[in-house]
């Protein structure tokens, strides 16, 4: 009696680990598809620093003009005459920056005109010799 139970025992054991496994199995390709379908990609990942970095940038230059209305007007009591001091700084530092701007792209320029022509030099004399 006990081997006859033994053997219904056992296959009933068999058949609940198989069915388990196959859950677990159905269970694991479904977390994969899952997985697969969240996992952050170099595009996405570049595409969020890409914002988080404008972001930040955004708020960092915001801060920037908040602080330097700030300092202006501690500076004079009148917020319209500190509203235009700075104003007219953040108008030279465009001045300037922009000025800088043009000055870098023009030896960006004659750097682009040098590298290709020392190249074109030194390919020749490479031949002479």
């Amino acid at each position: 009696m006990n081997a006859g139970r033994s053997v219904a025992e056992n296959a009933r054991q068999n058949a609940l680990r198989t069915r388990a496994a196959l859950e677990e199995s159905k269970v694991g390709a479904s977390l994969k598809r899952v997985y697969a379908a969240l996992k952050p990609s170099v595009s996405l990942f570049a595409t969020f620093a890409g914002v988080a970095g404008a972001t930040g940038r955004f708020f960092l230059a915001f801060l920037g003009l908040f602080i330097l209305h700030q300092l202006f007007l501690w500076i004079s009591v009148r917020p319209s005459y500190a509203f235009e001091r700075a104003k007219e700084v953040i108008y030279v530092v465009e001045v300037v920056w922009d000025s800088f701007a043009n000055i870098n792209n023009a030896q960006l320029e004659v750097v682009d005109v040098l590298i290709p022509a020392w190249n074109s030099a030194s390919n020749v004399r490479s031949a002479l010799l």
